[in-house]
């Protein structure tokens, strides 16, 4: 008897893993062929002269992306769509109207906005860019001086698509800065607080930077004889300019609204005061005064900003800790010694308090733009006294408080020598 009830036990239960089985294989019900997808990677916002948003969207060709094909351009890999509207929502209907398949948005990973779509309708993007919930929330935000067009057309460096290339570059590389690419959800959340204001980086073509790209082509060249006036084919290769995007600057904002720029070196000021730096090169000069430089990597960057009131006034001290490293020496006569590593040490102190000084002249003192967080740091050790502090903060608040700069540095180990 329990023999055969085991048996009916075991037989139904083989019967429900069966039924079960046949649902899973045939695939979720819901499921959307890649297929019959158009899956944006990268989306540009603009406002042309008569108000209207100008909508670009990069689409990577799918086909060749499954097929891994190594010829051909990145661009020939893609397809550019541009629509109009008098809101981004009636831009992204233009759009989805002029293709045959479905706007799939879960893969975009880059948002770039023009100048002047940044200037004048930041906030309502951005609102649109949280209400669709297509958009994920930790997709970049970059701003470019020009239009957002014109950036998504250039080339890519390799063979990804744009947004992969961006993506890659807003992260840590061994020699690069840190960014101050900031994603839509670490924007809104500036944008919704009282004691900070936004920013993120800004994209530009390299040219604009002096940085100058030359790429070798492989290929035939047609070399013409003087002496028959005929041509004939040879192997050959040539070097032709090229022009791609750069990611060094930064974009601030003042509430909502576009407030200016700041240049590498500006935006180097704000990361040594966030202790956000890493991976950067400073140049600093031999300690005997002679020709040559010593170049510092920057392995490591902290800071703490202590606020105080005094009075019912504000002042803030911030301690900034640095290490590096010595990565390259081209003075002639360098045995580091402790003497001459302390004076590398201040040389140093001096550099990054030069920096943050002339970063806050701007943002600081002209803008009067806290992306430093220092209200946010007032805010948490006085949130009383907060209160009274916050209604003139943007208006001589943070202006008149005054910034102590503490710098503590390390610079450790020796590296390379020319002579």
């Amino acid at each position: 008897m329990i023999k055969h009830d085991l048996g009916k036990t075991r037989n139904f239960l083989l019967s429900f893993i069966l039924c079960i089985s046949s649902f899973t294989l045939t695939g979720c019900w819901s499921s959307r062929e890649a297929n019959d997808l158009a899956i944006l990677n990268v989306v540009g916002i603009d406002k042309n002269e008569v108000g209207q948003f100008e909508l670009t969207a990069l689409i990577p060709k799918l086909e060749d992306r499954t097929h891994q094909s190594s010829s051909g351009s990145a661009k020939d890999k893609e397809l550019i769509f541009t629509s109009k509207g008098r809101s981004l929502l009636e831009s992204m209907s233009q759009l989805a109207t002029s293709l045959s398949k479905e706007v799939y948005l879960g893969h975009v990973q880059v948002v770039i906005f023009g100048e002047k779509a940044a200037s004048e309708s930041m906030k309502e993007s951005l609102d649109f860019l949280r209400r669709e919930n297509g958009f994920r929330p930790n997709i970049k935000l970059l701003i470019t001086k020009g239009k957002a067009s014109d950036i998504i057309n250039k080339p890519t460096q390799l063979k990804n698509p744009l947004g992969s290339e961006i993506s890659a570059f807003t992260k840590t590389k061994r020699i690069t800065m840190s960014s101050m690419v900031q994603n839509l959800s670490q924007f809104t959340e500036a944008l919704s607080m009282k004691m900070k204001d936004p920013f993120t980086g800004e994209i530009s073509a390299a040219g604009d930077e002096g940085i100058e790209l030359e790429q070798v082509v492989s290929g035939k060249s047609f070399l013409k004889d003087a002496s028959s006036q005929d041509s004939q084919k040879k192997d050959s290769t040539m070097k032709q300019n090229t022009d791609t995007f750069s990611i060094q600057g930064t974009a601030v904002f003042k509430r909502d609204h576009l407030i200016g720029w700041l240049d590498k070196d500006e935006t180097r000021g704000v990361l040594w005061v966030n202790g956000k730096l890493k991976n950067d090169v400073v140049i600093l000069s031999c300690p005997k005064d002679e020709s040559g430089t010593i170049s510092l990597k920057i392995n490591q960057t902290s800071s703490v900003s202590t606020p105080q009131i005094v009075n019912g006034k504000p002042k803030m001290e911030v301690t900034i800790k640095v290490d590096g490293d010595i990565g390259q020496i081209t003075c002639q006569n360098v045995n580091l010694s402790s003497d001459e590593m302390e004076k590398l040490n201040i040389q140093l102190k001096d550099k990054i308090k030069q920096e943050v000084n002339h970063t806050f002249a701007k943002v600081k003192q002209e803008w009067q733009a806290d992306i430093f967080y220092f209200g946010e740091s007032i805010y948490r050790k006085y949130p009383k006294e907060w209160k009274d502090i916050s209604s003139g903060w943007r208006s001589g608040g943070l202006k008149e408080m005054p910034v102590q700069i503490k710098v503590i540095t390390n610079i450790s180990r020796y590296g390379l020598r020319e002579r």
